[in-house]
């Protein structure tokens, strides 16, 4: 064990954030960011997530809640 637990399996639609709206919303058009819609609400003690069967960490930049389902931008976690 890496000292990593897993929290939860959930599933979601995520789709690229284009250069230009991550550049307006996040000021960095270089970092990959990623919307990260949710079909449950994830734990709330969660540091990090994967992507299908990725390697690469992604953390939350942003969140909303809309009426259903649950969306947050994440952006990829370089250890910073």
């Amino acid at each position: 064990m890496d000292g990593t637990d897993l929290l939860a399996i959930l599933g979601a639609n995520v789709t690229d954030m284009g250069t230009t709206t991550s550049n307006e919303l996040l000021g960095d058009y270089k970092q990959r960011s990623k919307v990260v819609r949710t079909f449950e609400d994830a734990p709330d003690d969660w540091t990090y997530l994967t992507i299908g069967d990725s390697s690469k960490h992604y953390k939350q930049l942003t969140g909303r809640d809309p009426l259903k389902n649950h969306t947050m931008i994440v952006g990829e976690d370089n250890g910073e």
